[in-house]
């Protein structure tokens, strides 16, 4: 394997682990979880009420809650979105042409992108770390906030 690989895997795994340490900063996984939880709650009782054929109004106000939520839910994303998205631009266009050769040739065809090997190794690494690193994250949280919440359920 030829030292570009070695730089770029390190530089794509250094990104990767950036890129979740500024999210989880910039986001409160405690209140993405609530949200999460209470978003499925929401949606299972429309159900419920749009089965029992309820009120108009009942079913406004749910939804109503469900927009509220999703709004919260989106505003977060996108703070993190805001600190991570530059990063990633200049890793991509600035880091990555001046570690590689200059005659790479665009030889990967992913859909309509054309991508030399070294982008394509690069993307690839974050890709699968970054979906390791999110969804062990996601199980931690889930069993430890979901704990948490049954905890205070049953003390109630």
């Amino acid at each position: 394997m030829s030292i570009i690989f070695i730089e770029l895997a390190i530089i794509a795994i250094a990104d990767a682990i950036l890129t979740i340490l500024i999210q989880r900063k910039l986001t409160d996984p405690k209140r993405t979880y609530e949200i999460q939880t209470r978003l499925k709650s929401i949606s299972n009782e429309l159900v419920a009420l749009s089965k029992a054929n309820a009120p108009k109004e009942d079913i406004a106000k749910k939804n109503g809650e469900l927009t509220a939520l999703f709004s919260e839910q989106f505003k977060n994303q996108m703070k993190s979105m805001v600190a991570i998205f530059p990063l990633s631009i200049f890793i991509y266009y600035y880091v990555i042409p001046t570690l590689t050769p200059k005659g790479a040739v665009a030889s990967i065809k992913i859909f309509f992108f054309s991508l030399t090997q070294y982008q394509a190794f690069f993307i690839g690494i974050i890709f699968v770390l970054s979906f390791i690193i999110s969804t062990t994250l996601l199980a931690r949280d889930k069993k430890r906030f979901g704990s948490a919440s049954q905890n205070s359920r049953s003390n109630k």
